[in-house]
């Protein structure tokens, strides 16, 4: 018996040093990395975008197919076309007719992209608007925050 309570606190000293070691051989955080900031544009469009992809191409458990043209890449620029090597095959007529279809319906999407984000930046500008919620006549808030702010006591 007094062996075993020996045994378990070395067990578990063990386990935290081997976590320790572990931990130091990692990589540090990069800081240096750059994220594309996106417009509330940019930020719906990938959302209609993922929406539909799941949609329309629901065998992609994933949605690798279809996120490069859902949303951009580390230097901000979006893929024009699904990448339709990482669909699964299927073969017979129908098949081929339903991923056309589906695939019509996403290029029509990225041809517009453009144009979607545009309006959709252009009708809700991230510009300072009153904010009747501080109880403070004068004072104004981002758009987007208030935006953001109203989603959230939706949510909640």
């Amino acid at each position: 018996m007094r062996g075993t309570k020996l045994r378990r606190p070395s067990v578990s000293l063990g386990f935290a040093g081997a976590v320790l070691v572990v931990n130091a051989c990692a990589p540090g955080i990069d800081t240096t990395r750059r994220v594309p900031v996106g417009t509330l544009g940019d930020d719906l469009y990938s959302v209609v975008c993922d929406r539909l992809g799941a949609t329309v191409l629901a065998e992609d458990l994933e949605g690798a197919s279809y996120h490069g043209v859902c949303h951009r890449n580390l230097d901000g620029v979006y893929a024009d076309e699904v990448d339709t090597s990482l669909l699964p095959v299927f073969e017979g007529e129908r098949a081929d007719l339903t991923r056309k279809l589906a695939l019509a319906k996403l290029d029509a999407l990225v041809r517009h992209r453009g144009g979607l984000i545009a309006a959709v930046d252009a009708a809700l500008p991230d510009v300072d608007i009153p904010d009747p919620a501080s109880g403070v006549a004068g004072t104004t808030i981002p758009l987007h925050l208030a935006l953001l702010r109203f989603t959230e006591r939706l949510t909640t």
